[in-house]
């Protein structure tokens, strides 16, 4: 195996690890006025919210809006009954220095300033967000999908439904009333820290996002090498650990092999503008580090530094080989790309 290396500051820039909470309902009815009604578990549920995100202790809490599905007597009677600050308005500025006034934002379907919002919980806000329109994707799926979930279509969803999860926000909450919705699912960036709480029929009803919980690492494979050189990931690129890859089918006379890293995918599966018909390039060259041909197969590694401002962070790499024989115009061969995300789990 090649000597360990660290990671270059070139390549690993400071990612974004999100640091507070989000707790995602699919339908904006249980905290309405009639979500009471139906439901007097509803009050239990908000307090619930409010002390998973402030720790249990008293807070400022912000409903960024006028709908009465938020900006009601009950939800406003709920909160200052467990001694919480409770304002619902749509004034102000949607920045992250107004948000970082209130320990936690609560939000419905309106549009809403993705980037603000994701920046506030990566600073340690808490938001929670519910759907429960056609326009609910549209305007939320940018926040939410940066945090690895997805609102889906409307579902049929009507009445009030028995509560059973373990999770703290669901402590004494027997029942809460939907009036249709938008199901939750999960995106390929999910990392351990969502998770879907409370379902029906399959669908998800209730979930949420914790970040302090490290994401997972992962590692995906990218196309298909040429002339049979193949790549693979033999561990995950955790923090304080190494992203370890080997790569086989080179032929041992090889003049010369190029471990390449990189910070995206350019998605190029055929370099036959430059004389490699059905070779591809699935890496950026942000790194290139050569290396001697020894054998069939080739072992290196890329040590993740104990930074937990990498989670989250996407790696590319791909090996080239150049053949003693060319074998095209350009010489070389190039491999499979993998793809791996930085984790702490």
């Amino acid at each position: 195996m090649t000597p360990i290396r660290i990671l270059l500051p070139a390549l690993l820039s400071s990612a974004l690890l999100a640091q507070g909470k989000i707790v995602v309902a699919h339908d904006d009815w249980t905290l309405g006025t009639q979500g009471f009604t139906n439901a007097p578990s509803a009050a239990q549920f908000v307090q619930n919210v409010a002390a998973w995100f402030h720790g249990g202790q008293p807070g400022n809490f912000r409903a960024w809006t006028t709908s009465t599905f938020l900006a009601n007597t009950s939800v406003s009677n709920a909160m200052t009954a467990a001694g919480h600050t409770w304002t619902a308005s749509s004034t102000g500025s949607f920045t992250l220095a107004n948000l970082q006034q209130y320990d936690g934002v609560f939000v419905v379907g309106n549009p809403v300033n993705a980037n603000v919002l994701a920046q506030y919980v990566a600073n340690g806000g808490n938001v929670y967000v519910a759907a429960g329109t056609s326009a609910s994707p549209a305007n939320l799926n940018p926040f939410l999908e940066q945090f690895g979930m997805t609102f889906g279509p409307v579902n049929p969803f009507v009445g009030t439904w028995p509560i059973s999860s373990p999770h703290p926000i669901f402590a004494g909450v027997s029942s809460l009333y939907h009036f249709n919705g938008n199901s939750i699912s999960f995106t390929a960036n999910a990392g351990a820290g969502a998770q879907v709480l409370v379902t029906k029929n399959g669908l998800g009803l209730y979930a949420a996002y914790d970040g302090s919980v490290g994401p997972m690492a992962k590692n995906t494979g990218l196309g298909a090498g040429c002339n049979n050189l193949s790549l693979a990931a033999t561990s995950r690129p955790l923090l304080g650990q190494n992203w370890s890859l080997a790569c086989s089918g080179i032929n041992p006379t090889s003049l010369l092999g190029i471990e390449v890293f990189g910070s995206s995918d350019p998605g190029i599966d055929d370099l036959l503008a430059i004389g490699m018909a059905g070779c591809g390039t699935r890496a950026s060259l942000d790194v290139l580090i050569g290396f001697s041909i020894t054998g069939s197969t080739h072992a290196y590694s890329l040590a993740i530094p104990v930074d937990p401002s990498l989670n989250g962070l996407d790696l590319f790499s791909t090996t080239v080989v150049f053949p003693s024989t060319p074998p095209n115009p350009f010489g070389a061969i190039t491999s499979n790309g993998m793809h791996g995300r930085i984790g702490s789990i």
